[in-house]
Formats: structure tokens, sequence, C-alpha cells
């Protein structure tokens, strides 16, 4: 990683005493928001994923999901959901569950602004049978009515998917909760997961996530990330959390 990258890297730092209580966009002196949109709009493009390791590239994911607005957010994820390597249901039944309608609207208008193709085209030209059936509705309607016993087959994916959708729904705490306990029990913690849970709801409900998780784990959700996580990924993670001395 050249000097360029570490500068960016300083940049963030710098921001990120103000995580927990501010975003970048309250920090009114104009030469700070410039500062900010320029950093917002290179980070990116300091650290080249080739060149770094891997910690440095989870840290690079948390940074850079964190940094981008949140319909930025929610519309680079779901072109990530969509793509072969990348592909995940899970991810699009969660932003479409867990938003609101006016946010997804935004999200929709974001991601035509930047991938010139509408979500719904690339979610149905990405999924098939049930599990178009289920993503399609909710990423444009964002509700889905189902007639299934949704117990009759635990082991079958597509209930699977249909029963954490209506939970994301209802009691979005309780499937983040289950995310990020997958995610850090599993063998070999599930990083993407874990760095998108902490991401996209550190200003929105991560209190009450992490909440839920002590109630379930009697294991507080910091302690938790800093026994599976290490180095600057780790102090990323918690700082979003709201340690002062992360």
């Amino acid at each position: 990683c050249d000097a360029a990258c570490w500068v960016g890297y300083l940049l963030v730092y710098r921001y990120l005493e103000f995580a927990t209580d501010h975003r970048p966009k309250q920090l009114k002196e104009e030469e700070e928001e410039q500062q900010w949109r320029h950093l917002r709009y290179h980070l990116p493009f300091l650290l080249p994923l080739r060149t770094v390791s891997n910690s440095k590239k989870l840290l690079q994911r948390a940074v850079m999901l964190w940094t981008l607005e949140p319909t930025e957010r929610d519309a680079y994820l779901v072109n990530e959901a969509t793509k072969k390597l990348t592909a995940s249901n899970w991810v699009l039944m969660e932003i479409a569950c867990s938003r609101s309608s006016d946010h997804l609207f935004c999200v929709r208008k974001a991601y035509h602004a930047k991938n010139k193709k509408s979500i719904e085209e690339d979610v149905a030209h990405h999924t098939s049978g049930d599990f178009r059936k289920l993503l399609v509705p909710l990423v444009s309607a964002f509700r889905y009515e189902g007639d299934e016993d949704l117990k009759a087959d635990p082991k079958d994916e597509y209930l699977k998917l249909l029963r954490s959708t209506i939970k994301c729904l209802t009691v979005p705490e309780k499937y983040y909760e289950k995310v990020l306990r997958l995610a850090i029990n599993k063998l070999g913690t599930d990083e993407w997961a874990l760095t998108r849970v902490i991401t996209t709801r550190a200003e929105v409900d991560l209190k009450r996530i992490a909440e839920e998780y002590q109630r379930r784990n009697s294991v507080p959700l910091d302690k938790a990330i800093a026994g599976d996580t290490s180095g600057d990924y780790e102090q990323m993670l918690l700082a979003l959390m709201g340690h002062d001395d992360a």
C-alpha cells in the first residue's frame, strides 16, 4: 500500500471519533465537508484490493460501506448481491424488508443512476423460480403474501428465506441478531455478513441488536466481535459500535 493509501486510512480514522453521534454531513465547517466528500469519492481507489492483505481488504470494505450515503450503500449491496460471484438472496431480502418504503424508493433511484438498469430488472435476471417470485415483489412493492405453511419443511431453502423475510419485517433486531450470531459462531467468521450488519445498522438500530444479542447469547456483542476479529478491522467495527477507546 503506497503513501496515498495510508493518508486515506489516517483521514478516515480522524473522522471515526464522530462515527457514533454524528454523521460526516453534520460537520458544519465547509472545509471539513469538502474534505469528507473528497475522501469518500477517492477512498475506493486509494486501497486497491489486489495489493493489500485480507485484513486490510476487510477494513477497506467496512470503511467504504460506512462512508457511502445509506441509499448509495444499499444500492451497492443490492448490485453486489445480483452478481454471480457474490450473489445473495439473503442480502436482497434483508434490504427490502428492513428499510422504509421512502428509503427503498431512493435506493432504486440511486441504483438506476449508477447502473442504468432498475433493481427489479437485475433481481429478476439473476434469480429464478420461487426465489424470483418472492424477491422481485419485495424489492418493488416491499411486501409479499404467501399461503404456504412456513414450517412444513424447515430445511427447504425457499421457506427458510420466507420465514426470515417475516422476521426481518416484524422484528428486525431478532433477524440481525441471528445473522451476527451465525457470522461470529461459524467455523471461520463470516466477515462480509458481520461488516454488512455493523455498517448498515450502526445509525439505525444497532443498540437494540446488541441488546438482543446479549440477551440471546449471554455475551456482549462488542466482546464477541473483539474475540473474533483483530487489528484495524476490529477497531473500525468497535468504533461504529460507539467505543470511545476504539
